[in-house]
């Protein structure tokens, strides 16, 4: 089929590489559970002798029991945290329980310690976790950034994000001058950094150096006269405080792994009357339980002890010590000496940082002069691991803690897991009450939910060549009111992202009662939300959630799409899959202003708007009508594209697709050439398709190819 593009006055913005998702639809389903079964994520690492992760275990070389009784693993997954999740345009995986999901991201909060670590070594802390947040974080991987002292108790600096400029402020200013969230975010997701989002690059090599000096030079003393106060106030607090910690970070899902930068108890604080812990390497078996008493000589501290290593169990908290003091002079870290000598004071103080990793499933970091290389070997620890979803056996009392205990059946190897969980009380459908819990949902990426949400996000360029991404959000009228015809209270969020973890724009919405009602009086079969968010060109990612405000039920869901650079000198022509033109009948459109300011959507041909079908159908001999979008800003009208459609089965089998005709084609002084095609497909089997276009300049020998997934009738 060929085309040729006359001259016309372009409309709307130019339109690029379109990508849906249906969260559940058109993709491998996971294993199903019944509402009342309650799965259980267990992460798993395994390391070698050398502390490295053993990859290709497979699940039957696993055992898992729950209270010395054996549990059923019923899913199983190894996960490289350094992988993206899916490829731009690509349905995200079928939503997994809740658990599960939440558990595939890694979540760090990186604690300094104020009370028993002096400035410089804070110093040598904050470098260190800067460059791990620059260069070994995967595009999944959450930070979160606190201090903890004696007498302040746990400040939070920086919350769980996946904004890496954001998480290395906070790491080099320990939150002495970080800037506040954005007021135009009603979930606190965002920071007030308009210098830094008009780059579009994020932080420079230079920028970072310049930074580092400034907080190293203006805060260094601030920062020694903290820790010389904090000093003079015993461990006791400080125990309960980290108790507290691990049961505030309870109610956040998933394994959370907390990064303690500290030089442990000194022996001027605690007195304990046995040898050091043991053998605490990267990589030893820390799932066994230590006794307190033996380390720990004072009563209350004691108790306040076991109630932090219980909080840790109970709440799926690991704690990995880094040990800040390095290789101390005159010190020797293996020495068995008594408190008296420097080596004894040293070694107690390691000692209880391995307490902390022993009870809690994490690792604990000595003797190590570099804490970039210290701080490294437990990121690479945790880069591979395995993901068991399990049932645990009968006999679990609601609301007590149940312990876990995994074997694997691999000689040379250290483990270390999660070491238990609580029993639920009453398990259901998940539901977000509060909005804080929505937040959780978006920046980890969950998809899910009991809303069947479906989801269009497109590309556009805008006059300036600047790059947007509009969406569209669709749900079934009958899946909100059931057979009542009221809407009930809805909130809509969407969040933009880009590859370093930053919002690069939100849209959301709480419609007023007076505005639904209006919208039902309409008696729409389904209702759309429809916004446009900015974008910085590369990989992106739009997440949103849906959420009815009085049940909590809601659907959410993502999609990752690569946008291009329309303002570069030579850039690559792109085709989109085709747009199956839908109708807007029995559909009620609310337009949703996003933060950056209001914006044109792109569904339009020809100076009409219409609504592309988000779960594209096509019946057999009949017509369908799908727009191609052919982006090439030197695409001269009169040049005649060769455009080439199959239909590709379940098999990989490409079928002829039917009788195809052009139906239009114009080419806008934007390059972008739109051609609507009309399409009778032939009378092959019902199923599920997908629609494959080629387009072909004879002028460049350039080809282009996109694919959509729809449905035969």
């Amino acid at each position: 089929m060929k085309t040729r593009g006359c001259l016309k006055r372009s409309v709307v913005p130019a339109v690029l590489w379109l990508a849906t998702a249906s969260p559940g639809a058109r993709a491998q389903q996971p294993p199903t559970f019944a509402a009342s079964t309650e799965v259980v994520a267990v992460p798993v690492f395994v390391l070698n002798a050398a502390g490295q992760p053993v990859p290709s275990l497979t699940q039957d070389q696993f055992q898992v029991k729950v209270d010395g009784h054996p549990a059923t693993i019923v899913a199983f997954e190894e996960i490289d945290a350094l992988e993206a999740p899916e490829a731009p345009g690509d349905t995200p995986p079928a939503p997994q329980p809740t658990a599960l999901q939440a558990t595939a991201v890694r979540q760090f909060l990186f604690l300094f310690d104020l009370t028993f670590s002096d400035p410089g070594q804070l110093k040598r802390a904050r470098r260190a976790a800067a460059d791990i947040i620059q260069h070994k974080l995967g595009p999944r991987d959450l930070i979160a950034v606190a201090t903890l002292s004696a007498r302040a108790g746990f400040r939070e600096v920086l919350g769980f994000t996946p904004d890496r400029d954001q998480a290395l402020r906070a790491v080099m200013t320990l939150g002495f001058g970080q800037p506040k969230t954005d007021a135009r975010d009603p979930l606190g997701l965002s920071f007030e950094m308009s210098s830094i989002a008009s780059q579009g690059g994020g932080l420079t090599a230079s920028g970072f150096d310049d930074l580092r000096t400034i907080q190293d030079d203006e805060h260094i003393d601030q920062l020694r006269e903290v820790v010389e106060r904090e000093q003079q106030i015993g461990a006791e607090d400080l125990s309960a405080d980290i108790r507290d910690l691990a049961k505030a970070l309870g109610r956040i899902q998933g394994h959370k792994q907390v990064v303690l930068f500290s030089t442990g108890f000194h022996a001027q604080t605690l007195f304990g009357s046995s040898a050091p812990f043991g053998d605490q390497r990267p990589g030893a078996n820390t799932s066994q339980t230590a006794s307190s008493d033996a380390h720990f000589g004072d009563a209350v501290l004691t108790q306040t002890l076991r109630e932090a290593f219980d909080a840790f169990v109970a709440n799926d908290v690991a704690v990995h010590t880094i040990a800040v003091q390095g290789l101390e002079t005159g010190s020797d870290l293996t020495d068995q000496a008594g408190l008296g000598s420097a080596a004894g004071r040293v070694n107690l103080g390691q000692d209880s940082l391995a307490q902390f990793s022993a009870n809690s499933g994490g690792l604990f970091v000595k003797g190590h002069n570099d804490l970039g290389v210290a701080l490294a070997s437990v990121m690479d620890a945790s880069r591979r691991f395995y993901l068991l979803g399990i049932t645990a056996p009968a006999g679990g009392k609601p609301g007590h803690v149940r312990h876990i205990d995994v074997a694997v059946t691999r000689s040379g190897v250290r483990v270390f897991h999660r070491l238990g969980f609580v029993e639920s009380k009453s398990p259901g459908p998940v539901r977000l009450a509060t909005r804080p819990e929505a937040a959780e949902w978006l920046v980890k990426g969950l998809t899910g939910g009991e809303l069947p949400v479906r989801s269009l996000a497109m590309p556009v360029s805008e006059s300036h060549g600047g790059a947007r991404v509009a969406l569209l959000l669709e749900v079934d009228h009958a899946s909100l009111g059931g057979e009542s015809a009221a809407l009930p209270a809805l909130e809509f969020y969407a969040y933009a992202f880009d590859a370093r973890g930053r919002v690069t724009d939100l849209a959301a919405v709480e419609p007023t009662a007076q505005a639904l009602a209006s919208l039902a009086r309409s008696g729409p079969k389904r209702l759309v939300f429809a916004t446009s968010l900015g974008a910085t060109p590369g990989i992106a990612e739009v997440r949103f959630v849906l959420r009815e405000s009085g049940s909590g039920r809601f659907g959410a869901g993502r999609v990752r799409i690569e946008v291009p650079d329309f303002a570069a000198p030579k850039p690559v022509p792109v085709l989109s899959p085709p747009l199956l033109i839908g109708s807007f009948a029995g559909a009620a459109v609310l337009r949703v202003k996003p933060r950056s300011g209001e914006a044109s959507l792109p569904f339009a041909l020809q100076g009409q708007a219409f609504l592309p079908a988000l779960d594209p159908v096509v019946r057999r001999g009949e017509p369908s009508q799908l727009l191609l979008l052919y982006w090439d800003k030197h695409l001269a009208s009169d040049v005649a594209l060769d455009v080439q459609l199959r239909l590709v089965n379940g098999a990989g089998e490409a079928l002829p697709p039917g009788p195809v005709r052009l139906v239009a084609s114009a080419t806008g002084t934007d390059g972008l050439r739109r051609m609507l095609v009309e399409l009778t497909p032939a009378s092959l089997p019902p199923g599920d398709y997908r629609l494959q276009v080629e387009a072909h300049d004879p002028a460049s020998g350039i080809s282009s190819r996109a694919q959509e997934a729809l449905h035969l009738r």
